[in-house]
Parts: structure tokens; C-alpha cells; sequence
């Protein structure tokens, strides 16, 4: 039940129905490229769709509204059950078997989509803050001064 069903009839009149129109071309597109294996980017369905630049860069702010996770909750839960199914499925005998590689390669993708569709992570980077000291000494600052270079 979408959430303008469960407002009373005088609660919808004053409240804007959701999900939107866009936020339903939204989830379309996104599980239509899901199921396609295609790359996802946020900020280009949303500019498919027709939002604007600004709301491009920001592609969080559609797809955390409360319209799109509505949309979408059902169907991460059903991501979930099968990733679930697909773990469970993991035996030992299945990975003497080395038939544990296509199961998890199953987890794999249902994770990845369900962190993509819920918000979450799908990378991991690491970052690190060197002194500038430290930079210096050592060059790192991306210029060569010929210092620690060899001269054949």
C-alpha cells in the first residue's frame, strides 16, 4: 500500500502524494538497468528522468525520500531473502565441489545491489593524511625535483 492510501481522504489533500511520478521513473529505470547488468549511475538515471542539475549531483536526496525507499523496500527485501537463500546454500560439500563460486558470486551481486538500492556503501576507499613534512621528504606531492632520480 503506498503511502497516500494510508492517509484519510482530508490527511491526501493537503499532502502530496508519493512516490512522485519521477520517483516511479526513478526505481523503473534503476531495476530496469539492475536487470540489464548495466553499470548504475545515480546522478544519470536521475538526469534521464528529467531532474535537475543540481539534484543530479545529489542523487541521495531522491533516492533516500521517503517515496523511492518505499518503492524499493519490497524489493530489497526480497534481494535479501534470496542473497539469504544463496548463503545457506554455501556447503562444504559444495565447496569441496567448487561449486561455492557461482553461489557466491550470487551473494555478491545481491549485496552490492542491495548497498546500492538501500543507500549503502558498494566501495570501499582508503584514504590517508600525510604531514607535510612527511610529503616533502619523501615527494610526494606528485613533482619530480630530480633529486632521487638515477642519472645514466
Amino acid at each position: 500500500m503506498l503511502l497516500a492510501e494510508k492517509r484519510s481522504k482530508g490527511e491526501r489533500e493537503n499532502w502530496i502524494d508519493m512516490p512522485t511520478i519521477n520517483q516511479k521513473k526513478v526505481v523503473r529505470l534503476t531495476l530496469e538497468k539492475l536487470g540489464n547488468n548495466e553499470i548504475i549511475n545515480k546522478g544519470d538515471i536521475l538526469e534521464e528522468v528529467g531532474y535537475s542539475e543540481t539534484t543530479t549531483k545529489n542523487p541521495q536526496t531522491i533516492y533516500e525520500s521517503d517515496g523511492v525507499k518505499e518503492l524499493l523496500d519490497p524489493i530489497l527485501n526480497k534481494m535479501k531473502k534470496k542473497r539469504d537463500m544463496a548463503i545457506n546454500a554455501i556447503t562444504q560439500d559444495k565447496i569441496d565441489a567448487s561449486k561455492a563460486k557461482e553461489l557466491t558470486d550470487i551473494v555478491d551481486t545481491f549485496t552490492k545491489n542491495i548497498q546500492l538500492l538501500s543507500g549503502g556503501d558498494t566501495e570501499r576507499q582508503k584514504v590517508v593524511f600525510l604531514p607535510s613534512e612527511i610529503i616533502n621528504k619523501h615527494n610526494l606531492n606528485g613533482t619530480n625535483t630530480g633529486s632521487n632520480t638515477d642519472s645514466k
